[in-house]
């Protein structure tokens, strides 16, 4: 029962995206939504479309800034117009959605950012024209498409792009934030354009995991980059593994980068961290370092 309820509420809140984007149609949101693409119809030109990736970036969710820990929803093509202070630069958030897609632990994540004072800007992978399931949330079961990644980080570097030139982001406080898949395409982006740069990331639900595919383990982070990682011990998604290590011996704790596991009470089990207190607070400590208050 909780389950059916689960996906009658994605279906009925999530799937409008009028919301976030005008004149675009799209091809879902989320798992529930989404005519799938067969993986043997997918080809690598599919990955870096700039068609695609347009989609992926129109349709984004936005939060602003708004007042005093508020925030509100707009669009990529609204931000200007609807800015709570038309000429203050904001540190801004790219955040990437999981295998699910967008639900409503995204939109918690995406208002908790902008209520602290984050622009945060969360791409729709889905929303492309040609996507393939990547997931499956119910078994835990993962990397039902090899090159979703690749997609995923092709849509990152592209959100990152946009920002570029817009005068209400500070682009020296610029940060790419992912859970689960989202933290993986965090990890591992790397960028070939030196114009591309990023002030920290931040991954969830994610151990940097080096029992799976080369392409999937490790981390990319320049030794610069500012990175938390934060990672449940007994995380159900990584039953599997043997390494319980997190991405914390992979980061540069030099210059402030931290990785958190949490090993005791129920947070030791959880995928999706930051619906928690602890967490949160982790994050919005890390934050505070990353853009010097």
């Amino acid at each position: 029962m909780r389950i059916y309820l689960f996906l009658i509420i994605n279906l009925i809140i999530f799937f409008p995206i009028s919301l976030y984007s005008s004149e675009l149609e799209i091809n879902g949101t989320n798992n529930s939504n989404t005519k799938f693409t067969p993986p043997k119809e997918m080809m690598k030109e599919d990955w870096s479309n700039p068609v695609e990736m347009e989609r992926t970036w129109k349709s984004s969710i936005v939060r602003i800034p708004y007042g005093v820990r508020k925030s509100k929803l707009s669009s990529v093509d609204m931000i200007g117009e609807d800015l709570f202070e038309k000429n203050k630069k904001l540190p801004t958030v790219i955040f990437l959605h999981g295998c699910y897609g967008i639900h409503s632990g995204t939109h918690h994540r995406i208002k908790f950012l902008a209520d602290n004072g984050f622009l945060t800007i969360a791409p729709v992978s889905f929303a492309r024209s040609k996507y393939p399931k990547s997931c499956d949330i119910y078994t835990y079961k993962g990397g039902l498409y090899r090159g979703t990644l690749n997609i995923r980080r092709f849509d990152a570097k592209y959100a990152i792009k946009q920002l570029k030139g817009l005068n209400f982001v500070d682009e020296e406080n610029i940060i790419l934030m992912g859970h689960s898949q989202g933290g993986v395409a965090t990890a591992t982006l790397k960028f070939s354009d030196v114009s591309q740069k990023l002030k920290a990331r931040i991954i969830e639900g994610w151990n940097c995991n080096p029992d799976s595919w080369p392409e999937y383990s490790g981390m990319n982070a320049t030794k610069r980059e500012m990175v938390l990682s934060l990672f449940g011990k007994a995380d159900p998604w990584f039953a599997y593994s043997n390494y319980k290590l997190g991405c914390g011996p992979l980061l540069n704790k030099e210059n402030g980068s931290k990785g958190i596991i949490y090993s005791d009470g129920h947070l030791q089990y959880e995928h999706s961290l930051l619906e928690y207190k602890t967490p949160k607070k982790d994050l919005l400590d890390f934050l505070k370092k990353v853009i010097g208050k």
